[in-house]
């Protein structure tokens, strides 16, 4: 049988060289495949459209374009969704997979870097901080009405009316994929389990330096995430969750004073690749390196983080991890990320703008709680059924094995 000859990735954003590679680009190429990419920014009413658009990417302009373009595929075309992945759909986005749904086209969701769904934790902590997020929201009429449209959405999703489901779904064994599961009542068969990107990234290094691990070094890596600064909050339409900057900075920077005094350890600034800091003292007199992260981590004596999934190279290399959150992260509703990604770690965030809790600290690294990282590991880096196959590998399998896919009951 001939592979499926077409696929298109759809994207909330058109992507840097950088990030179709994330976003398997090449390597499904050399596997044989055609691959477009679409940029739907205008179709949920992003601003951000200044990037320059590269070959075989192409930006549409409005849902009845993407609808004619849609029409005009085969069967043996296959969408890979890159806008809401195991994620709920949000309102904006509905029109977009109700066309995908209306023209029976094929659906799969490549989840390579979930983060732990706070929805599905039994933590203490992030039951705690689900309940603080929502009574916040209780006197925020707009927010009660988005929530009420993802639901009618959801439920019209898991009846298999108006909304697609994938035909196939490609993830680590993630409570997130749980979750979705069971929310979706998806058939487990249409399940296969991959390795996570992070995992490709740790082997290359490794191989590049004969698995030799580098030299620790004195230093203790905080993973930005780009938490007032990061463009999706534009692209996703949810500058609510954007953190006052002044602010943020002001807490970074303090916390950091008193770590650097406390451990002797010089505090480095793995910059998230899609941060933008105007202000160059934003972190300090600290040095800031970009697209340096899995080396910067791989050299560290500790790690320092929020909720990014970068601190998957931080389990890979056993490295010491303490989870820090800011006051501005609990009145936007992100603690209760920062608690979900604690509890998936077995660690509990350190409150820093709380003098009681940042007094708390044990600031031996050596001391910090590392016996939840294996099964970390297993649930959201790596996956025993995928062996040492990379996310594009395994994918490119099932695509050979298949003509054509059979729809989602």
């Amino acid at each position: 049988m001939k592979p499926v000859h077409r696929l298109v990735m759809l994207a909330p954003w058109s992507p840097s060289e950088a990030q179709l590679q994330d976003l398997g680009y090449q390597e499904l190429r050399r596997s044989g495949c055609d691959v477009t990419v679409l940029d739907m920014s205008t179709l949920i009413g992003s601003r951000e459209r200044s990037r320059s658009i590269l070959p075989g990417t192409f930006r549409m302009a409005d849902h009845a374009e993407f609808e004619t373009f849609v029409a005009g595929c085969d069967d043996e075309t296959v969408f890979i969704d890159y806008l809401v992945g195991l994620d709920q759909i949000p309102p904006q986005m509905s029109h977009i997979f109700r066309i995908l749904r209306r023209h029976k086209t094929r659906l799969m969701v490549i989840a390579a870097q979930p983060i732990p769904a706070s929805a599905a934790s039994t933590d203490p902590r992030t039951v705690r901080a689900v309940r603080l997020a929502r009574w916040r929201k209780s006197s925020d009429v707009s927010a009660w009405a988005r929530l009420a449209a993802v639901k009618t959405i959801a439920l019209a999703r898991r009846e298999r009316l108006l909304y697609p489901l994938p035909d196939r779904v490609f993830s680590t064994r993630s409570d997130t994929l749980d979750l979705f599961a069971k929310r979706m009542s998806y058939p487990p068969e249409r399940v296969v389990h991959i390795n996570s990107l992070d995992q490709w990234r740790y082997r290359s290094y490794m191989q590049q330096r004969g698995d030799t691990p580098p030299i620790t070094e004195r230093i203790a890596v905080f993973l930005d995430e780009g938490a007032s600064v990061h463009p999706d909050f534009e692209i996703m339409r949810r500058e609510d969750r954007r953190l006052p900057h002044e602010e943020y900075g002001a807490e970074l920077r303090g916390f950091f004073d008193e770590f650097e005094s406390r451990t002797g350890l010089a505090v480095v600034v793995a910059l998230h690749p899609r941060s933008d800091y105007d202000d160059p003292g934003f972190f300090g007199d600290r040095r800031a390196v970009r697209d340096s992260s899995i080396d910067l981590v791989a050299r560290s004596s500790a790690v320092i983080i929020h909720a990014t999934t970068a601190v998957n190279f931080a389990v890979l290399f056993d490295k010491p991890v303490m989870v820090i959150e800011t006051a501005g992260m609990e009145r936007v509703g992100y603690s209760v990320v920062v608690a979900s990604v604690a509890g998936a770690l077995g660690l509990v965030p350190v409150q820093v703008f709380k003098p009681a809790a940042v007094a708390a600290v044990e600031w031996d690294p050596s001391h910090w709680y590392r016996r939840g990282f294996p099964e970390y590991l297993d649930r959201y880096v790596r996956s025993s059924d995928a062996g040492d196959a990379t996310v594009w590998e395994t994918v490119s399998d099932s695509l050979r094995a298949e003509r054509v896919w059979p729809l989602c009951p």
